[in-house]
């Protein structure tokens, strides 16, 4: 059987394993969910991106693995799986990981998914115009007080809070 996490050293064909995984049986599949979503820990990776085009598809059996990414240490899956899966499901997917996405909104970091879970809220309607204009207004305080490695990275994590005002 194909290895449903990307295949060791041989990232040139992760591409075509990716391709030979979402073409598995769904129930294999769903059974194996925690396997599929180390995929993407860097959707730059070969083959990420079809795997994350197959999971949005998956609903509501993906939402208790999606809750333990969201709960993990690592920033970066957090925001490919914001970004890729959550931010393309429906606001009946996102209501049921609301309170983990209200929670990533309080909570400060370099890669912005506090900006990206907040805007999800407010695009799926599940927070209210009050809610997200007092979260705008904690995060900028939180952004203006941090220590950057540049000027560049903190001024577009305003700039992305700036556009959230467009929503």
């Amino acid at each position: 059987m194909i290895p449903l996490t990307p295949d060791g050293d041989s990232k040139s064909k992760w591409e075509d394993q990716a391709k030979e995984i979402v073409s598995l049986d769904r129930e294999y599949l769903l059974a194996n969910l925690d396997d599929l979503l180390v995929w993407l820990m860097d959707i730059n990776w070969p083959g990420s991106r079809r795997i994350a085009d197959y999971l949005v598809g998956v609903g509501n059996p993906l939402i208790p693995h999606i809750k333990k990414v969201l709960a993990s240490d690592d920033s970066g899956w957090i925001y490919f799986v914001i970004d890729r899966i959550i931010s393309n499901w429906s606001e009946e997917l996102v209501f049921e990981i609301k309170q983990e996405l209200i929670d990533i909104s309080k909570e400060f970091d370099y890669e912005g998914n506090f900006i990206n879970a907040l805007a999800i809220l407010k695009k799926k309607n599940q927070i209210s115009e009050h809610f997200f204009s007092e979260q705008i207004k904690e995060a900028k305080l939180k952004i203006e007080s941090k220590e950057f490695f540049n000027a560049e990275s903190k001024n577009g994590l305003l700039d992305d809070l700036h556009s959230l005002k467009d929503i």
